[in-house]
C-alpha cells in the first residue's frame, strides 16, 4: 500500500491507467512502477506522450468516514457490498482510461491491489443482490468511482483496507462483515486477512 504523505515527490496515473513513479536520485524524471515501458520522462514529457495525467493523492478525511460508516450499516453484506462496488469501480477505471488495471492505479503490485482484483474478477460476478446493501453500495460506489476517475486519483486497493480493517475490529471480526457464502468461499481466508490485517 502507498499512500502519499505530501513529504515526498507525487506519483502520477497516465490516460492509459499507469503508474508513474519518481526516478531515484532525480526528481525532475518519471518511470513507470512496474518498469514498462522502460522510458523516463520528465512530468511535462509524460503530459504531452501520455496524458492526461492525474496526480495520486491520499484519500480525503471525509471519504474514508462515509467509506467506514457505510460498511458499517451494511453489516454482514458489507464485504458482498464492496465486491460489487468495485466492479462498478472498474469499469469506470476502464472508461477513463481504457485499461483494465486502472483501478489499481498507484500501487498495481501490492497484496491489497491484488486482493481487490480477486474481488472483482472471482467474487463480485457472482454476488447475488440479495447478498448486498442498497444505501451502502450506493455510497461506496460513488466514492470508489471518485477515487479512480477523479482529478487527483485515490489510491483504492490500500485506502479501503485501512477502512475495512477498521470497521471489521469494530464490528468484532471478519464474520461481523461477511455472509456464510463468503465464509465458504476458496478466497475466504485471502479475504480475511485483508479485512484484519491489511497490508503485510
Amino acid at each position: 500500500m502507498r499512500l502519499s504523505t505530501g513529504k515526498e515527490l507525487p506519483w502520477f496515473v497516465d490516460g492509459r491507467g499507469f503508474t508513474w513513479q519518481p526516478v531515484t536520485g532525480d526528481g525532475e524524471r518519471y518511470e513507470a512502477h512496474n518498469k514498462i515501458p522502460q522510458n523516463s520522462y520528465t512530468l511535462a514529457e509524460l503530459a504531452t506522450l501520455r496524458g492526461p495525467v492525474r496526480k495520486i493523492a491520499a484519500p480525503q478525511p471525509e471519504d474514508m468516514q462515509l467509506v467506514r460508516d457505510a460498511l458499517t450499516i451494511a453489516g454482514t453484506k458489507a464485504l458482498a457490498t464492496l465486491a460489487v462496488a468495485l466492479m462498478h469501480g472498474s469499469k469506470a477505471g476502464r472508461d477513463c482510461t481504457g485499461h483494465p488495471g486502472a483501478l489499481v492505479a498507484g500501487c498495481p503490485g501490492s497484496w491489497e491491489s491484488q486482493t481487490v482484483r480477486l474481488l472483482v474478477w472471482q467474487t463480485g460476478p457472482v454476488i447475488e443482490a440479495e447478498q448486498t446493501h442498497p444505501e451502502a453500495l450506493a455510497v461506496l460506489r460513488e466514492v470508489i468511482i471518485r477515487w479512480v476517475a477523479g482529478d487527483p486519483m485515490v489510491e483504492v486497493a490500500g485506502s479501503l483496507a485501512r477502512a475495512l480493517v477498521a470497521v471489521t475490529q469494530q464490528q468484532g471480526g471478519f464474520e461481523q462483515i461477511s455472509d456464510s457464502r463468503l465464509h465458504d468461499c476458496a478466497l475466504s481466508n485471502r479475504y480475511a486477512r485483508y479485512a484484519t490485517y491489511g497490508s503485510p
